[in-house]
């Protein structure tokens, strides 16, 4: 408003100042209204900015709805698998695929009328430019005799349109300027909205998508169950086929096995009655045969424990552990009928009772080995004694003939030392034949001892 009083007073001075004067007011004035232009055309740029960023936030909010459909999978072969849901479904994507469609057009209609508005502005701008500059060189290569001779009244009263005319040109851009701000702001909450809008639509459409999924999942695993139920049922009839011949089967296997049966029945009642007497002599045959059973296993642990006590004396304890132990055990089993017994019991037992003939066997065995030996060492030792008693029966006669000749030499009997040495030999023999007589005497007792054991 400054600006515009301005202009006015200008206006009204014109016509009293001096040509110079009225046209440096006009420089300056142009000049003014070139740089008001200038600064005009710097929002308007900023605007253009401004307005393209919005597109590209549209755009990039576009796509982003596009991928986030595309990822949602809300596509129509999916939703035409759902029933009771398609209708609303497909309402639901026309309608948003309209607002998509449509979101674009107010845009464009205000990006055409402000590219409009502004190349007209721009028109206008270089031909204001334009008589600027025709005015400054005409200022600088003119005298001041030329300008006042060809500014004339009709001039002045032209330049007076031009100025009034450009004074009305600037106030419709400024109010241009600012209905544009103003229906770009308004723009700008309307696509806002939509914004807001097809979130919201957005929001409800994964919610529903969600909701159809589910009803999907719950669906197919529905399907499955039905077709596993169906599989099931087939098979269970399948089944229930076989087991109908399986029974029928059976049940004529069943009449032939009763036949069978009777048959068999029939022909041991008549074995039964003819094989009565052997029967039961089998009976007392097998009653004699356990008792005497009972009777040789009693005798035989009886006997195992004196073999056992005998061998005590003679052997290793070491070596008595194990059959000592089995002996023990059938001694708990004396009295009891051992065919009454568990069949683990008879088969311990039975076991038991080989390992210990078998430890008596090898016993015995090593006994007469032992004895064997001995006897052929007491035959040695015999066949030695024998050696040496026809040693002393020689080396008597050899006393014998010396004590003769001796008699014979009475000179010689009475030599002490002869007498010391007859009686040296004479001692000497007695001793062997002691020692000889004793050995004899202890091996014919060890050999009574081995028979009594024996």
């Amino acid at each position: 408003m400054t600006s515009l009083n301005t202009s006015e007073t200008r206006e009204f001075q014109i016509a009293e100042i001096s040509p110079e004067k009225e046209l440096m007011e006009m420089a300056n004035l142009l000049e003014d209204l070139y740089a008001n232009l200038e600064d005009y055309q710097a929002k308007w740029r900023d605007a253009d900015g401004k307005v393209a960023c919005l597109n590209t936030s549209i755009a990039r909010f576009t796509r982003e709805i596009d991928s986030l459909l595309q990822m949602l999978g809300v596509t129509k072969s999916i939703l035409d698998e759902v029933e009771g849901s398609e209708s609303q479904l497909d309402h639901a994507l026309q309608v948003l695929q309209h607002l998509l469609a449509n979101r674009d057009l107010p845009t464009q209609l205000a990006d055409i009328s402000i590219n409009n508005k502004l190349q007209e502005y721009q028109e206008m701008i270089d031909r204001l430019q334009k008589e600027v500059n025709d005015l400054k060189d005409k200022s600088r290569t003119g005298s001041i005799s030329d300008i006042s001779d060809r500014t004339s009244s009709s001039h002045k009263s032209r330049e007076h349109e031009k100025l009034f005319v450009l004074q009305k040109d600037y106030e419709n851009l400024q109010a241009a300027h600012d209905g544009l701000i103003e229906e770009h702001h308004r723009h700008i909450q309307s696509l806002d909205r939509t914004i807001g809008s097809l979130k919201g639509q957005m929001e409800n459409l994964h919610k529903d998508k969600m909701t159809l999924r589910s009803e999907l999942a719950a669906l197919s695993s529905m399907q499955r169950d039905l077709e596993m139920s169906v599989e099931k049922q087939r098979v269970l009839t399948t089944e229930k086929i076989k087991l109908s011949y399986q029974v029928e089967s059976l049940k004529q296997d069943k009449v032939s096995l009763q036949k069978n049966i009777e048959k068999l029945t029939e022909r041991i009642t008549s074995m039964s009655e003819k094989n009565a007497p052997k029967l039961e002599g089998l009976r007392r045959k097998a009653g004699i045969a356990s008792d005497v059973l009972y009777r040789l296993f009693e005798v035989d642990v009886i006997e195992f424990e004196n073999l056992f006590k005998s061998f005590n004396m003679i052997a290793d304890d070491t070596s008595l552990e194990n059959p000592k132990k089995r002996i023990e055990f059938m001694a708990t089993f004396k009295g009891a009928k051992l065919l009454d017994q568990k069949s683990e019991v008879i088969t311990s037992v039975e076991e038991a009772h080989k390992s210990v003939l078998r430890y008596f066997s090898r016993a015995v065995k090593a006994i007469v080995s032992d004895h064997i030996r001995l006897l052929l060492k007491e035959n040695e030792m015999t066949s030695a004694h024998d050696h040496d008693v026809e040693k002393l029966k020689n080396q008597i006669k050899i006393l014998e003939e010396l004590s003769r000749r001796m008699t014979e030499r009475p000179e010689i009997v009475h030599s002490p030392r002869l007498k010391l040495r007859i009686e040296e030999l004479t001692n000497r023999w007695k001793a062997e034949r002691e020692a000889r007589i004793l050995e004899n005497r202890q091996a014919k007792k060890r050999l009574q001892e081995l028979g009594q054991e024996n």
